[in-house]
């Protein structure tokens, strides 16, 4: 399991030293305040519930976007054209792979729609070699503004 998300390295050091205080029998403070009443029973119940907080959020977000590790969603760098090879054989088969594996998870959607993979793939074969002669040094901002007008 992913303890180290709930480390002490990731508390403030106000709230450390508030912790050491208290177990340690001194009289806590919490900046520059002090508190009354705080017994290690509270602070070992505040560590539970802290630790059990911090797993509950760490296992909801990673349980959120467990599919950003998906191949489908690695394509999406495609979109960054100051990382396109500028070599024209390099650029040939450049995402290729990432292309078909986003059209294979979105096939469904796709085909609902009478997109076909070749169609798609051939569409992104013209689109890189249009790239190559005219838009290669403009900036990717300009480059996806043109593409989604025309």
């Amino acid at each position: 399991e992913d303890d180290h998300y709930v480390s002490d390295s990731n508390m403030s050091s106000e709230l450390k030293g508030l912790i050491a205080a208290v177990q340690e029998g001194g009289d806590p403070h919490f900046k520059d305040v002090r508190l009354s009443g705080v017994q290690p029973s509270i602070v070992n119940a505040f560590e539970t519930s802290r630790s059990l907080f911090i797993k509950a959020v760490y296992k909801s977000i990673k349980s959120r976007f467990d599919d950003l590790q998906k191949d489908y969603f690695k394509s999406v760098r495609l979109l960054d054209t100051k990382l396109w090879p500028r070599n024209q054989q390099d650029l040939a088969t450049f995402g290729v792979n990432d292309i078909s594996c986003a059209i294979d998870h979105f096939r469904p959607l796709l085909s609902k729609n009478n997109v076909s993979k070749n169609g798609v793939m051939t569409e992104w074969t013209s689109f890189k070699l249009y790239w190559a002669d005219n838009l290669q040094h403009s900036p990717r901002d300009v480059v996806w503004s043109l593409l989604l007008s025309h």
